[in-house]
C-alpha cells in the first residue's frame, strides 16, 4: 500500500517543479538561461505573484493584453527571436513552460523566406541556372 499523501505527488505549478505535463507543455529542464530570464522577467512585470513553469498567467487573471504585448517583445528582444504574425498564438505564451518551448523552438529553426539576408539561399533555382558561362 501507498501511504504517501495526494499532495506529495510533483505539482505542477510549483517554481521547482521538475514533472512537466507533456500533454500540454513543452518540458523545459527546471533551470536554465531561457527559463531564468523570462522568471526574472515575470517577476517584474507581475510582481507578488508566484508562478510554477506551468501556471497560465491569463486564465488567473494575472496577465492582459498589454502584459502579452511586453512579454512577446522582451522575448524578441531577449532571445534575440523574431515573432512573426503567425506565432501570436496566446498558446505559446500562456505559461513559463509554453514561453520557453516557443523560444527554443525559434531559435531552432533558421529564418527564412524572400528578403530576408539571414535564411538560406534558394539553391534550386541557382545551381541550376548560373554557371561559369552566363557571366
Amino acid at each position: 500500500m501507498d501511504d504517501r499523501h495526494p499532495d506529495s505527488i510533483a505539482d505542477p505549478v510549483t517554481d521547482t517543479d521538475t514533472v512537466a505535463n507533456p500533454v500540454t507543455d513543452p518540458v523545459p529542464p527546471p533551470s536554465d538561461s531561457v527559463l531564468d530570464a523570462l522568471r526574472s522577467f515575470l517577476a517584474s512585470a507581475l510582481p507578488g505573484t508566484a508562478l510554477g513553469i506551468h501556471d497560465d498567467y491569463f486564465e488567473q487573471g494575472n496577465a492582459n493584453s498589454l502584459f502579452a504585448l511586453e512579454l512577446v517583445t522582451f522575448v524578441e528582444r531577449e532571445f534575440s527571436v523574431v515573432v512573426e504574425v503567425e506565432d501570436l498564438d496566446l498558446d505559446n505564451f500562456r505559461t513559463l513552460a509554453r514561453t520557453a518551448g516557443f523560444v527554443r523552438a525559434k531559435r531552432a529553426v533558421p529564418p527564412s523566406g524572400p528578403g530576408r539576408a539571414d535564411g538560406p539561399a534558394d539553391v534550386s533555382a541557382d545551381s541550376s541556372t548560373h554557371d561559369s558561362t552566363h557571366g
